[in-house]
């Protein structure tokens, strides 16, 4: 991975004022230009593709994200020359589109894409650009992960997620905005680093990564929970270590625990409804059924259906795994 220059300020992906003058200076001959209703177009496309992913509506999603890069190649052009923070962003979330909808290798070139955009003006060393790769990194893990991979696919879309997290902690601990708020975002990093090791069966070194991360996120959550990110990145810290530890046949009777906080957690700030939500109470009810607690499993499934509100029929497994690539990406908290 290619190393640019420091960025001078941490730009998150939104509109903003060097945006604006920048869409008004595209547009300054152009009378019916409206770059305040541009402007807001973007704004509510971003939300829109959010909360499409949030509701697992993948199909809007999709074309939500594709207008969003419509509206801001329009604006911004295609920041071939000098890049663009909002283009950029806009790839983002539409890599995040293509992903929950299980096109991998498109959503590793849009990540890319956001990734170079952000370094294209001067911003390689910020949060944003750390945020791409660490997506990326996730992406090509989910990629790996996907049944019948030939081992030495595996082996390679394995190295090449390391190399983009390992990179995504490099930018982000790099940036001159560096500080306590970054903690989150770093440990999700390490998060999806430990589901690397673990696919490339070190075990040990997964749960070292996991175990450093809940360590780290506990003390940042007792001293400062009002933090951004703060809790969620906890609750995906345990609900990783607790599957883990079921899958190595929970030794230490650890599993239980981990899951029931992590759910509280993701209750406390994501709702009822929230595909991790979702996703924690589907490991709730396989841990059960691995333990021999039938009834219990069968009860927590009943609750998934009614927070769903939806029929045994319709609840599959699409969902679950929609959830699942949908977890290890990161966004900054809004």
């Amino acid at each position: 991975m290619r190393r640019l220059i420091v960025a001078m300020r941490r730009t998150q992906p939104t509109i903003n004022t060097a945006a604006s003058a920048a869409i008004r200076r595209r547009h300054k001959s152009t009378d019916h230009f409206d770059a305040a209703a541009t402007e807001k177009r973007i704004g509510e496309l971003q939300r829109c593709v959010r909360d499409h992913l949030a509701r697992q509506d993948v199909a809007e999603a999709v074309a939500a994200a594709e207008e969003l890069v419509r509206t801001s190649t329009e604006a911004y052009g295609d920041g071939r020359e000098q890049g663009n923070p909002v283009l950029a962003a806009a790839r983002n979330d539409e890599a995040l589109c293509r992903k929950a909808a299980g096109d991998f290798e498109r959503a590793a070139e849009l990540f890319a894409k956001s990734a170079q955009l952000y370094e294209a003006c001067g911003m390689s060393n910020s949060a944003s650009c750390a945020t791409a790769l660490h997506n990326l990194g996730a992406c090509y893990k989910d990629d790996a992960s996907q049944p019948g991979r030939k081992k030495m696919d595996r082996m390679m879309l394995l190295d090449r997620a390391k190399e983009a997290l390992d990179e995504s902690v490099s930018r982000r601990i790099h940036s001159p905005a560096h500080d306590q708020r970054d903690l989150p975002a770093l440990a999700s990093t390490k998060v999806v680093l430990a589901s690397v090791k673990r696919l490339d069966d070190d075990r040990e070194g997964a749960a070292r990564e996991l175990d450093e991360a809940i360590v780290d996120l506990r003390k940042v959550f007792e001293e400062s929970p009002s933090i951004p990110g703060v809790a969620t990145a906890l609750a995906a810290a345990l609900n990783n270590r607790a599957l883990h530890a079921k899958r190595d046949g929970d030794p230490e009777e650890k599993a239980g625990h981990w899951y029931a906080e992590a759910l509280q957690l993701r209750e406390g700030v994501l709702g009822e409804q929230h595909p991790l939500v979702i996703q924690t109470l589907h490991n709730i009810a396989e841990h059960l059924d691995a333990r021999g607690d039938d009834d219990d499993a069968y009860e927590v499934r009943q609750d998934i259906l009614r927070r769903l509100d939806v029929d045994e029929g319709e609840a599959d497994e699409s969902f679950a795994a929609a959830a699942a690539a949908y977890a290890d990406s990161w966004s900054p908290p809004k």
